[in-house]
Parts: C-alpha cells; structure tokens; sequence
C-alpha cells in the first residue's frame, strides 16, 4: 500500500476501509492458527453501552482540551496533521465519517486486542502485552510524533478496558464512535482543538 494519501474524500474512505478489512483477514486468520478464543462480550451490559456511549466523549474531551491548551510543539504537530487529512475530512460525508470509525473500530480492535494482545499474553505477562500492542497500535498510527503518542496512549487505555471488562464489543464502540467525533472535529469544528481553517 502505498504511504500517499488519496486526493478525494471518496478514495480516502475506500482506501481507509480496504486497511481496515486487512486488519480484521489477519486477525481472524491469526485468532484461528493460533486458536485462540479471545472474550467478545462483556458480562454487563451497562458496561458496554458505557463505552460505546459515554467513554469515546469523555476521552474525546480530555484530548480535546490538553490538545486546545497546549504548547507550540503540540500546536505544530497538530497543524501538521491537519494540513495532511483536514481537506480531505472537510469533503467527507457524516455517512463517509461513520463508515470510517466503524471500519476501525471493529477491525482495528479486533487485530490489536483480540489477536495481538491476547497472543502477546500467551508468552508475556498482561502489563506488558498491553504495552507492546499499545505501542504497536501508536506506531501504526503515527503520522507525526505527536499522533504516535496519541494512539499509543489511545491503546493502552482501550487495551486495559478489555483487558478488565473482556468486552470487544464495548470496546470496538468505543473506538469507532471515538474516531467519528474525531473526523467530525477535524473536518467541520477544528476551532475546537485550536485550529482553524488557514492553519
């Protein structure tokens, strides 16, 4: 694949989702080689409406404001990413933004905690297949420094959700309603983490 981005609000969608659908070939076929029999369902089910519902706002906000209330270099490192995906998020659809977040939440979740964390805990102790995925999840979205770290801390903080609740589900919602806040703010209300339309 290559590493340019697409010029249009439609190939970035259809790239996005060809990624994504990668993700979850290798997830199923890595859970089925090394049989695992990852937990998908949480025992409770205010839990998971919690994560899809009330947590991806909650850590969307908190982001929000460190990211609104920092410092040039984070301010930089934003205007960077916004410069690479803003236009072409400005030109998506609220439908395009939907399909983008549930393509990564549910195959993202599904390669980085139903296979990789749980195969990482086969050999390593929990902390640190949490850490190793959490890393790997940054990395594989790091299109600055700065996002590296975002991502990272995004990882470990819906590894340790699973990891406590055993909830896929929950934590797929999680992740996909999260990415579509995140898309909408970029695309329609950059203002709101401190940027604007000329950054």
């Amino acid at each position: 694949m290559s590493n340019k981005l697409p010029t249009t609000a439609k190939a970035m969608v259809e790239q996005t989702v060809k990624m994504e659908l990668s993700f979850a070939v290798i997830a199923i076929c890595g859970l089925y080689f090394l049989s695992l029999t990852p937990p998908v369902v949480g025992s409770n089910l205010l839990v998971t409406l919690s994560f899809a519902l009330i947590a991806p706002i909650a850590t969307y906000a908190v982001g929000m404001a460190s990211m609104r209330y920092s410092g040039q270099w984070v301010r930089r490192q934003m205007v960077a990413i916004y410069k690479q995906v803003g236009p072409l998020f400005r030109d998506m659809s609220i439908g395009q933004m939907v399909v983008i977040g549930i393509a990564a939440g549910v195959c993202e979740e599904l390669f980085f905690r139903a296979l990789l964390q749980n195969a990482l805990e086969l050999k390593l102790s929990g902390v640190w297949a949490l850490v190793i995925a959490s890393i790997v999840f940054g990395a594989m979205h790091a299109m600055t420094f700065l996002y590296f770290i975002m991502a990272t801390v995004m990882g470990l903080i819906l590894g340790y959700a699973y990891q406590v609740t055993g909830d896929l589900i929950g934590v797929m919602a999680w992740h996909a309603v999260y990415d579509v806040i995140a898309i909408y703010v970029m695309a329609r209300k950059p203002q709101w983490i401190g940027l604007n339309a000329l950054d």
